[in-house]
């Protein structure tokens, strides 16, 4: 469980694909607790590379679910700015409060239920394992 915050989160394929350029994901998971909104922001990776801790605030948005229960699930096409040079994809995830319930200046906690990706792209270079 965890209080509302934001996060910065890498999406990474198994090794043994090879060097994977993501062109699509989907994504879908759950948010354990129907008083909390969640947004998903896309573009956190600046030149190839992994972003600072916070990220980049005014990436695209993705998904904004409020009240979230149960799976949702978001898709979208890869631009250059979603993925470093290693292949993985980088989300802004950001959980508050939706002002819909709580009780009496106590802040509820939140867990994820389930999380799930599904990655399509080229393979560039082939396994480096035997």
């Amino acid at each position: 469980t965890s209080l509302p915050g934001d996060w910065v989160v890498a999406v990474q394929y198994p090794s043994e694909v090879g060097l994977l350029k993501p062109s699509r994901v989907k994504l879908s998971m759950s948010l354990e607790m129907p008083q909390h909104r969640l947004q998903i922001r896309r573009g956190q990776c600046t030149g190839g590379k992994a972003p600072t801790s916070r990220g980049n605030p005014s990436g695209d948005m993705i998904a904004d679910w409020d009240r979230p229960v149960g799976m949702h699930t978001v898709e979208f096409e890869c631009t250059p700015e979603d993925f470093d040079q290693q292949g993985r994809v980088w989300l802004r995830l950001s959980v508050q409060p939706s002002g819909s319930g709580g009780s009496m200046g106590v802040e509820p906690q939140w867990r994820f239920g389930q999380v799930l990706v599904d990655l399509e792209g080229d393979v560039t270079r082939g396994s480096t394992q035997p």
